[in-house]
């Protein structure tokens, strides 16, 4: 037994060694700059690891292969473990020409770098230390709470394929009856016969998904490397059109009717389907806001339809030009700012909306998910709860600049997602409000669908989201508007936004019982 168990252990050192020598790990190469085939080197020689020690001596300290965050102590104590079996085991792995005061140094730093890499990287191949971001860690922790606490699924009425899984060319939008809570989890992965279309679609709304997530972080850390390379001169360049370029954002930002008709926007609109529904014509030559609602998780009606031309918003409001608002901080990450404006963002300050909806000339469309942030912590399937009852600020500078009202509600939005259970009170929520507090940004623990699976992932639900664009709001322009005039006209609002909803929740499968509510 022990001779096996030694052979065992030699065998998971040959393989550490071996895949250690290939890769980056050496006293030359500094963790900062580990690269993508670096780090998927060390994640072969992890797993090589993690097979081999389960039939070694060290199996009682070292879980399945399918290490996560939850036995991160674990594998520091199997690295522990490992780093003393290097010190005597070496010699016998290693020829006695080649085994040198050297080596052994190499192999001795190796460990402590992937003992930090462990730690620091939460095992992903993709995610390196020098560009871990709190986004990164928040979604992995989702994703381990959802495997943890599978009864939560039960809550809800999932949209899944039923057990006889119809054609692709059928209603993707079926539901199956809700899962028991002791059901285990199965994965239900994609069938092989999908159409390119469908796989395009796909591709685009998962480079949306990404672009939301992660292209912020990615456009950031590019410029800090840029600025530490040989090429910083470039990154210095663009610190001074940066600069210059400051107040863009809130200037009316700088549209590219390019990006906003590329082919790929309208394989995203035919993913759910998104479609955009004119109920009365709008004047060119006034200025508007649109409050959306509801904000849902990712706003993906209010994207589709007013920061691309794939719903045809230019065709159906001919001389109205759409902007979305956005949160300020965004526009402050280098080069995503420049993405983002291109479709019609612009920040979503107080002075940024002033000057769209003051334009002597007309024609500008400021769109507002009046529910903001923490409306996206109660988007779920089913939810009808709007955050309206204290947002007032959007109505006061529709009357200071005489600005038409426009309610705007987006059947769908909040069925793309799923979140876990966060009542107001409970811990979770406790958490996420401190969260959006210090960041300014909701984080709801979302998931729905992956790429090629049905089970779990971050990508939306292919349900349909119908945006009903309804009638305005008359707004007599009043310059120094008093409370009483600010209130009359919220209730007015609310009024349009609520015959708005009852009008056209039969066309989109609401039933009569189904009612906003306003807090």
């Amino acid at each position: 037994m022990m001779d096996t168990v030694q052979v065992n252990a030699d065998r998971a050192v040959s393989h550490l060694s071996v895949h250690l020598q290939q890769s980056c790990l050496s006293p030359v190469c500094p963790p900062a700059e580990l690269s993508l085939t670096c780090l998927s080197t060390c994640s072969r020689a992890v797993s090589h690891l993690s097979v081999l020690l389960q039939q070694s001596c060290l199996s009682p300290v070292c879980p399945p292969a399918e290490l996560s965050l939850t036995c991160l102590s674990t594998c520091s104590r199997a690295v522990s473990h490992l780093s003393v079996h290097l010190q005597s085991c070496l010699s016998p792995v290693c020829p006695p020409a080649e085994l040198s005061l050297t080596c052994l140094s190499t192999c001795s730093r190796a460990v402590s770098h992937l003992s930090v890499l462990l730690q620091q990287s939460c095992l992903s191949p993709v995610c390196p230390p020098a560009e871990l971001s709190l986004l990164w860690v928040y979604f992995t922790f989702m994703f381990i709470l959802r495997a943890a606490f599978p009864h939560q699924r039960a809550d809800r009425q999932a949209r899944k394929r039923p057990p006889t899984r119809p054609s692709y060319r059928q209603n993707p939008t079926l539901r199956a009856a809700p899962r028991s809570p002791n059901a285990p989890m199965k994965i239900e992965f994609a069938p092989l016969n999908i159409p390119l279309r469908r796989r395009l679609q796909t591709a685009a709304v998962l480079q949306w998904v990404f672009s939301f997530l992660a292209l912020a972080q990615c456009c950031l850390a590019a410029f800090v490397l840029l600025a530490l390379s040989d090429w910083w001169t470039l990154a210095l360049l663009y610190a001074g059109w940066l600069w210059l370029d400051w107040d863009t954002p809130i200037n009316g930002g700088r549209r590219c009717q390019w990006i906003r008709t590329w082919r790929i926007w309208d394989w995203f609109r035919d993913y759910f389907p998104l479609t955009l529904v004119k109920t009365v014509d709008l004047d060119p030559k006034k200025n508007y806001i649109f409050g959306f609602h509801p904000h849902g998780v990712l706003v993906a009606g209010a994207f589709g339809n007013f920061c691309t031309e794939a719903t045809g918003f230019s065709r159906q409001f001919p001389g109205l030009k759409s902007h979305l608002l956005m949160l300020p901080f965004w526009f402050r990450v280098p080069v995503f700012r420049d993405y983002i404006m291109c479709g019609g963002l612009v920040s979503s300050c107080k002075s940024s909306l002033s000057y769209l909806i003051s334009r002597p000339e007309g024609g500008n469309v400021a769109v507002i998910a009046v529910g903001g942030a923490p409306e996206a912590l109660d988007a779920r399937p089913g939810a009808l709860t709007l955050q309206v009852r204290n947002r007032k600020g959007f109505i006061k500078l529709a009357l200071k600049h005489g600005a038409q009202l426009v309610p705007v509600f987006s059947f769908g939005e909040n069925e793309l997602f799923d979140q876990m259970l966060n009542p107001s009170g409970s811990p979770l929520r406790t958490l996420q409000d401190r969260l959006q507090g210090i960041m300014g940004v909701a984080m709801p623990l979302f998931h729905a669908r992956g790429v090629f699976q049905y089970s779990f992932g971050l990508m939306p639900y292919r349900q349909a989201i119908n945006t009903v664009v309804g009638k305005p709001v008359a707004v007599v322009q009043t310059p120094s508007p008093t409370s009483e005039d600010i209130e009359k006209l919220h209730q007015i609002y609310l009024q349009s936004l609520t015959e708005l909803f009852e009008e056209h929740k039969h066309k989109y499968g609401l039933q009569e019982h189904q009612h906003l509510t306003f807090i």
